[in-house]
């Protein structure tokens, strides 16, 4: 591989163009070599963006050799069957979230990275959200006491017009879409599941939620809550956390995905050097001696660029992945035993569902 790792995309929509690329692009040791994409009209798009080689078909995209790594951000129901052909094609590959449509899926796409010898990973970006590292901060500084509730919600309102994220059988929904980060979040923040209860709502022609509400239950006691979905007119707060001290309310999601659909790779105010305006910043009431005291909390900075320099210094380096396959694993299984439960209308345990 030398010092230079050869990237291609599979898929230019939303992911491929706006997330990935631009991301990949600011790793200096990283470089933009092939875009696939059936559509002529993204393909264009993708050259005149990148200036790189662009091709139709995965066969295509494979069968060259100079390819290091493969980044797929295609409808959820295709991961494993692209991810397991770029792997037997001796690739190294990074699959958008959500990994796969069930464990059993995400199985055998491990087990076909172990077979190939070759590195699978899952673009997990929202670990560097600024408001989940303003969220866990409050946490081990101890600011609200032994946790108790933990609420995440991204919710808002319009009329859906259908694309894969509208049906079903391509694993769309805005559930498995928003659940694979805010699970994600959680199991890292408060550690193993235990239950699960949830709940969907339809209220459309989509076979998919138009909302979705999922309680979780931690292994150390903790209840965890997440909301998403089309319903909302009104906002409600991104984090609304409860613990034996104190609360904590935060809004507004983290601004980098709008930054990155503007260019931007880093997301700091150059004017005011602020990464959220005051408004979301987080409000805190706590006991401080006795005391209670009412704080603001400027957000800290989130960084998506931290996923891909990690990808490069695994693979040239062997450093240590940032995420694991066994927390992805983790986290589908809540998914797959929310799907359950909302089928049910029961809580499922979970790896007993």
């Amino acid at each position: 591989m030398g010092t230079e790792i050869n990237v291609g995309f599979v898929g230019y929509g939303l992911g491929g163009r706006v997330f990935h690329t631009p991301l990949v692009n600011a790793v200096p040791a990283m470089r933009i070599h092939s875009i696939m994409s059936p559509s002529e009209e993204k393909q264009r798009r993708a050259a005149e963006d990148w200036g790189c080689l662009t091709v139709g078909t995965l066969e295509a995209l494979l069968a060259d050799d100079a390819l290091d790594l493969v980044i797929v951000s295609t409808p959820h129901s295709t991961h494993r069957d692209i991810v397991i052909r770029c792997l037997q094609a001796g690739k190294h590959v990074v699959v958008d979230k959500v990994m796969a449509t069930s464990v059993a899926e995400a199985d055998e796409m491990i087990a076909a990275a172990q077979t190939a010898g070759k590195l699978l990973n899952v673009f997990q970006n929202r670990r560097w959200d600024g408001d989940f590292f303003t969220v866990r901060k409050v946490l081990e500084e101890g600011l609200l006491g032994e946790p108790y509730v933990c609420e995440s919600r991204v919710v808002g309102w319009g009329l859906r017009r259908f694309t894969w994220r509208q049906s079903a059988e391509m694993g769309g929904g805005p559930f498995c879409d928003w659940g694979a980060h805010i699970i994600d979040q959680f199991l890292l923040l408060f550690g193993p599941a235990e239950s699960v209860w949830a709940d969907f709502l339809y209220t459309d022609e989509y076979d998919v939620e138009s909302a979705a509400v999922c309680h979780v239950k931690h292994a150390n006691g903790v209840r965890s809550v997440f909301e998403c979905g089309y319903i909302s007119r009104l906002p409600r707060p991104r984090w609304y956390v409860r613990g034996s001290r104190g609360a904590l309310s935060k809004m507004g999601l983290d601004p980098q995905e709008p930054r990155l659909a503007q260019g931007l790779v880093e997301s700091v105010s150059p004017r005011t050097g602020d990464y959220e305006p005051p408004e979301n910043w987080a409000e805190v009431i706590t006991d401080v001696g006795g005391i209670e005291s009412r704080m603001t909390l400027r957000t800290l900075p989130g960084r998506y660029l931290t996923y891909y320099e990690n990808i490069a210094d695994i693979l040239l380096n062997g450093a240590e992945p940032l995420v694991k396959l066994s927390e992805v694993r983790a986290e589908l299984a809540v998914i797959d035993a929310a799907k359950e439960s909302a089928k049910r209308g029961e809580v499922v345990l979970i790896g007993r569902n």
